[in-house]
């Protein structure tokens, strides 16, 4: 992940971190060691909760060469100690078409939320963070125009409120006690000398160095990747519609956004001449998030629980056949003005994918991202015709007069 740094009223504060959950293997201070070696981390930070402790690191490449006695500040981190912050927050602002984020689970920084970057992808995080977790969130910062219940909180405020004791970054921990060495190295010194090449031998011994075969490491782990994927459509389905059959214009309140991931649907009202109380009313439900202004209101509903459907990485079609099929399909939904976007894919659940021999795998799993956005009229009619080698993680109606329009993500996946 590539970091950035804002400065703010003189405080620079870092967005991008690498975030590293740790094991609990050894020490503490063994384990940050060996992390920072590995990732070439100049900078550390510790975020820590009764049942987690992270690490942010910022690489030494991420530094800019012209800072001077640099006092970084993490953004999470800042967000993560705010006074009386949620534990499961999000915190985006906007600026143009760029987006500043942090975001929470449980009181500890979320990695994929912990960005910079283009207020697209900031969206695009954020669904999938939503759809991942299955929980609500807790929005802060500008952009109340999407997240309506928004509570605004500028990263000024961050930076002033939040705790600089947790959120400062440290130079990163790159060895034990220097005293410990020398000592270590004098004794050894002596040792040797005193003794000959053969104690020194004795003491410290050559290491072997087990090389991890990355491939094989891969195929270890993707089962439980496969089954964490997501849920395939024909499942989703059920579970990612809402309910449109609601009255939109009910005490004063029209209704003009339904969201949905696979675990809860929300539900976006805007006041043209009621009240809060008549929208509680008329709802039967005192759980509505108003925003500050009362202008907006927002209801969250759980869905039931969708039952755990794997992918079946035997089930999964060739590029070619997926192309083919769902092609077609395109094709004939263009002609009701419905469009189909699929991303490029890559090999699926890889952390390093050039350490993989893909002549290894036979038959390499890859994925992308798609997009289908329509006339709500259609919707039902693109849910049916979505493989089980596809799996939805969103879905938006916007609702435009008589007239709404629907936009669905997830992830599709073939097998060359």
């Amino acid at each position: 992940m590539s970091a950035r740094i804002v400065e703010v009223n003189g405080t620079q504060v870092v967005f991008g971190l690498d975030w590293v959950p740790l094991s609990g293997d050894g020490s503490e201070k063994d384990e940050v060691v060996q992390i920072v070696k590995s990732n070439k981390a100049a900078y550390q930070v510790r975020c820590a909760a009764d049942h987690a402790i992270l690490f942010g690191f910022l690489a030494k490449a991420d530094v800019p060469d012209d800072v001077k006695n640099p006092k970084f500040k993490s953004a999470a981190a800042l967000l993560a100690s705010f006074p009386d912050v949620a534990a499961n927050a999000i915190w985006i602002e906007v600026d143009g078409q760029t987006a500043k984020m942090a975001a929470l689970r449980d009181g500890l920084p979320l990695p994929l939320g912990d960005f910079y970057g283009s207020v697209m992808e900031a969206d695009d995080r954020i669904r999938h963070i939503e759809a991942d977790s299955g929980i609500s969130f807790t929005f802060y910062g500008n952009y109340s125009e999407v997240y309506e219940s928004s509570v605004p909180i500028s990263l000024a405020e961050l930076c002033d409120e939040g705790s600089s004791e947790v959120a400062t970054l440290v130079k990163a921990s790159r060895s034990t006690d220097k005293r410990m060495l020398v000592i270590g190295a004098v004794a050894l010194a002596l040792a040797a000398w005193q003794y000959g090449g053969d104690v020194w031998r004795f003491v410290h011994p050559p290491k072997k160095v087990e090389k991890v075969d990355a491939t094989k490491q891969y195929l270890q782990q993707l089962p439980s990747r496969l089954a964490m994927a997501g849920t395939v459509a024909p499942v989703a389905a059920r579970f990612i519609h809402g309910d449109w059959s609601k009255e939109t214009l009910q005490a004063g309140w029209f209704l003009t956004k339904v969201s949905c991931s696979i675990a809860q649907c929300s539900y976006a009202w805007n006041i043209v001449g009621g009240d809060g109380a008549a929208l509680e009313r008329a709802l039967g439900t005192r759980n509505i998030m108003f925003s500050p202004d009362g202008q907006q209101a927002l209801v969250t509903l759980e869905n039931q629980p969708a039952p755990q459907t794997p992918l079946s990485s035997d089930r999964l079609p060739s590029t070619a056949e997926f192309r083919r099929t769902q092609g077609s399909f395109a094709q004939d939904l263009s002609l009701l003005n419905v469009s189909f976007q699929f991303g490029d894919t890559k090999l699926f659940g890889a952390d390093n994918p050039s350490a993989i021999d893909l002549n290894k795998l036979h038959g390499a799993i890859r994925s992308g991202d798609f997009k289908v956005t329509g006339k709500a009229a259609v919707f039902d009619d693109v849910l049916r015709h979505l493989p089980d080698s596809v799996t939805l993680d969103s879905m938006d109606l916007t609702i435009t007069g008589i007239d709404p329009v629907f936009e669905l993500r997830g992830s599709y996946y073939v097998k060359d």
